[in-house]
């Protein structure tokens, strides 16, 4: 998990940014069948990341693992010419709903 990723310019103007289609590493039930719950919350509090959820299988739905590092694809982006890094942000939180 990048824990202060570069964001590209265009993701300050546009609703269809690259960083926005970030990806995931695995599906939703791959993320379900591979991950463990206990572990994912221990790795998220090892990180001083605290989390309430209505499920736990969106613990590990969430987790993550289940998804691609946003530096790297911030970074391939700006490579190839199509995104502009041009601030960098820290997360303080997620809202899923």
């Amino acid at each position: 998990m990048s824990q202060s990723p570069y964001f590209p310019f265009d993701v300050l103007y546009s609703d269809k940014s690259p960083i926005l289609f970030q990806g995931r590493a695995m599906s939703r039930a791959k993320s379900r069948r591979n991950l463990d719950f206990q572990d994912v919350l221990s790795n998220l509090q090892a990180n001083g990341i605290s989390i309430r959820v209505a499920s736990p299988k969106l613990v590990m739905e969430e987790a993550p693992e289940s998804y691609k590092n946003v530096t790297d694809v911030v970074n391939t982006c700006h490579a190839a010419g199509i995104s502009k890094k041009c601030i960098q942000l820290k997360p303080v939180a997620v809202i899923k709903g």
